[in-house]
């Protein structure tokens, strides 16, 4: 697939294709991030994913790791 987008837009990456990429569980869904990735699309991502993604964090660890990675990401 070919994205072409223009200034104007962003792709606003879902929760569950953040958490499968984080795991790097190989699936479409991974593909087409990866893609986004490599083709450096804007991204990002809303405060609701934010405290999904979050929320799922097993220890203090996970969750500092988990709140510095999405803090860098673009809110919309």
């Amino acid at each position: 697939m070919t994205f072409r987008l223009d200034d104007r837009r962003v792709i606003l990456v879902d929760t569950s294709v953040l958490i499968d990429n984080l795991k790097g569980k190989e699936n479409r869904t991974f593909e087409k991030f990866q893609e986004i990735l490599d083709l450096s699309i804007t991204f990002g991502i809303n405060n609701l994913i934010f405290q999904e993604v979050i929320q799922g964090a097993r220890n203090q660890s996970e969750f500092d790791t988990l709140k510095e990675y999405l803090e860098t990401l673009d809110f919309y």
